[in-house]
């Protein structure tokens, strides 16, 4: 069966506000989430590999997760409150950026979960989509691009479809683009259960034992020591657990603000399926939670997925 269908008895109200509440520009700046995102997979800890903080060094080599730390950016999303006076509110989630072409004639557009830049009502208030931001992580400033997507503003509330949406082509740097952005995985690869993949993530609030849903007694400490800080590049790994036609679940932890991230294979200790081509290379776009097992899921971003 298709995820999809075991998401009818699911609520219909796709998103609630984190607890962690911060300011920008004088907006609130708080995330939004389908629902609660899971620790699956407490032992982790996060360290240094070279620059990169990732949260199991042996899943991953040096060079990978400095390559890919370059692929990190929070989407800024800024909604309108239609029923509360007409309050505006931004929250962050992940946008990833996926390359086609060759270097002389690249094509590069953001992707990222489609319920991020939908209209919901969100605690009994209309929330309609304005703007989404990509920010560049960058020394002291952030720089923010506006992006502008398909499906913006859709009504996404029953998880009928694929959670997935793509943006109008980016203009920047040819050179700057081919290194921040990732190159999907090749049209004959299909994932499979122990294949081992990461997303890589740049948040602003950082995991919270609500936007973790940690168990009891968890302390802040705790959770960076697993998630990473707030404000830095931390990559979270795991293996693939579950195959479906359009989407993957794996043991990766995760919490709310991480929907919208690429997920990528991993270039160590990998199965046959997984060549030295595939390594670094984009299958999936982060969902969020699975809603009947202890795994958090993706959807897929080509036919990749099983029959």
């Amino acid at each position: 069966q298709r995820f999809i269908k075991h998401q009818n008895n699911q609520s219909t109200m796709p998103d609630s506000p984190d607890s962690d509440t911060r300011q920008h520009d004088n907006v609130p700046v708080v995330g939004r989430i389908r629902s609660f995102e899971k620790l699956v997979e407490p032992k982790r800890s996060m360290s240094l590999l070279g620059v990169a903080r990732v949260d199991d060094p042996d899943a991953v080599s040096q060079t990978l997760a400095e390559d890919v730390s370059k692929k990190a950016f929070k989407l800024l999303v800024t909604i309108y409150q239609m029923d509360s006076e007409g309050e505006t509110r931004r929250y962050e989630c992940q946008v990833g950026l996926i390359r086609e072409g060759s270097l002389d004639a690249l094509t590069v557009r953001p992707v990222t979960a489609k319920h991020n830049i939908a209209n919901a009502r969100v605690e009994g208030v209309l929330e309609q989509f304005r703007m989404a931001e990509l920010l560049i992580p960058k020394t002291g400033i952030q720089k923010h691009v506006e992006l502008v997507f398909q499906e913006s503003g859709c009504a996404y509330t029953d998880h009928n479809e694929c959670d997935v949406t793509w943006g109008q082509q980016v203009e920047h740097s040819t050179l700057v683009l081919h290194s921040s952005s990732f190159q999907r995985a090749r049209d004959d690869f299909r994932c499979e259960p122990g294949q081992k993949v990461a997303i890589v993530i740049y948040s602003e609030n950082g995991a919270t034992p609500d936007s973790a849903l940690a168990p009891p007694g968890y302390t802040q400490e705790e959770l960076e020591r697993i998630y990473g800080k707030a404000n830095q590049i931390n990559i979270l790994t795991g293996v693939i657990t579950e195959v479906g036609p359009d989407y993957i679940c794996y043991n990766i932890n995760t919490f709310g603000g991480c929907s919208g991230a690429v997920v990528f294979l991993l270039d160590k200790e990998q199965p046959d399926s997984v060549k030295p081509r595939d390594w670094g290379k984009a299958i999936a776009v982060h969902g969020g939670p699975h809603p009947s097992s202890r795994s958090n899921m993706a959807f897929l971003l080509s036919g990749y997925g099983s029959n």
